[in-house]
């Protein structure tokens, strides 16, 4: 259950079979489906080709904590924080074997955000995995529970190779079949162009941002995005100007400003996945101030009864459309009101520890 309750709220990642070019290799489970995982030699194929000629942005450097921006130190970085890719499975169907261990640091934990989940209107359909770093969820969830996960993967017809997690860094990332869909390429009439490439290393260093933190940073989970964001009541925002969305942006506009090979219409297409990036990370937070504003309080009221309300419905396993979008309004009206009472305090992002804590 508890592996089942981490893994919930993580998002979204790779493997490669034994390629060599950082600080150590990165493995691909042989479990990965044979396109995919050519597909993926490729796309690493494609940045090690590049020549990053055009000199860094000074906020990729900060964010990523490198001293320049080429083939070399952005490999080392991705293999710091990734050890293997596997594939697309359920967390218990994952070959884990667990031991009493008690010697973890001893420290704050993260904040894991809780979205207001709406209820199923019964026609969607089944989210594709992109990727996801689970190894995060791993190392967290032995954290918490007081055990140290091993996972092993297997690496030959009848070969495996062993992962303690003892650390974030130890990098498990999971594939699913998300990352390959042709919705999401830059160039959807050749499969093979370099921005396409390039497009599925973005997330790729998206997600092994989330190998880096310790204590309150650990992992560097995604905040719920507000209700007046486009992916209100998700977890796909960030509230720090380090985390997965920020190396994402930069990443990518490093990308722009080398890709030689991509074209006028390609590099637009990253441009749009930059501005929608950056789009996710909140610079700022509003909170609430105490205030005897009669509107404030009346609405506050309010919302902590609906919110009750929708509790009830949700422990009888009958949430309903009618009071999750009541919520969803009162807390609009809410905001405005405090605004207008001057009662709204707009507390500022901040760069998170990027270290990463180990047993």
């Amino acid at each position: 259950m508890i592996l089942r309750s981490i893994f919930s709220f993580i998002l979204s990642m790779v493997f490669m079979p034994q390629v060599q070019g950082g600080a150590e290799q990165i493995f691909l489970s042989k479990n990965i489906d044979k396109h995919q995982r050519k597909t993926l030699s490729r796309d690493l194929d494609q940045l090690k080709s590049m020549r990053f000629g055009a000199a860094a942005d000074p906020l990729t450097l900060k964010v990523m904590g490198l001293e320049d921006v080429n083939t070399s130190s952005l490999l080392d970085w991705l293999s710091d924080r990734v050890s293997v890719v596997i594939e697309d499975v359920d967390v218990d169907k994952l070959n884990l074997k667990a031991k009493r261990f008690f010697n973890y640091p001893r420290n704050a934990e993260p904040t894991i955000e809780k979205p207001l989940v709406a209820p199923s209107t019964g026609g969607g359909s089944k989210g594709v995995t992109v990727m996801s770093n689970i190894g995060t969820g791993l190392y967290f969830a032995g954290k918490s529970s007081q055990q140290l996960f091993t996972l092993k993967v297997k690496s030959g017809f009848l070969s495996s190779k062993s992962f303690d997690i003892k650390s974030p860094r130890t990098g498990v990332i999971q594939i699913g079949e998300g990352l390959f869909l042709k919705k999401y390429l830059m160039n959807k009439e050749n499969e093979l162009a370099p921005a396409n490439s390039l497009g599925r290393m973005a997330v790729f260093f998206h997600e092994a941002r989330h190998s880096d933190g310790n204590g309150e940073s650990l992992g560097f989970f995604h905040a719920v995005c507000p209700t007046d964001h486009d992916f209100a009541g998700v977890h796909a925002c960030d509230r720090n100007l380090n985390g997965p969305y920020t190396v994402g942006a930069q990443i990518i506009k490093e990308f722009i400003n080398n890709c030689d090979q991509c074209s006028v219409s390609e590099k637009e297409q990253m441009r749009l996945r930059y501005i929608d990036s950056l789009n996710r990370v909140l610079k700022t937070t509003p909170v609430i101030a105490e205030t005897t504003d009669d509107d404030v309080q009346m609405l506050s009221l309010e919302l902590d009864t609906q919110k009750m309300i929708y509790q009830i419905e949700t422990m009888a396993g009958k949430p309903t459309l009618v009071t999750y979008k009541k919520i969803i309004e009162i807390e609009k009206n809410l905001l405005a009101a405090a605004q207008r009472a001057n009662a709204v305090e707009l507390v500022p992002s901040k760069y998170w520890n990027a270290s990463s804590e180990s047993i």
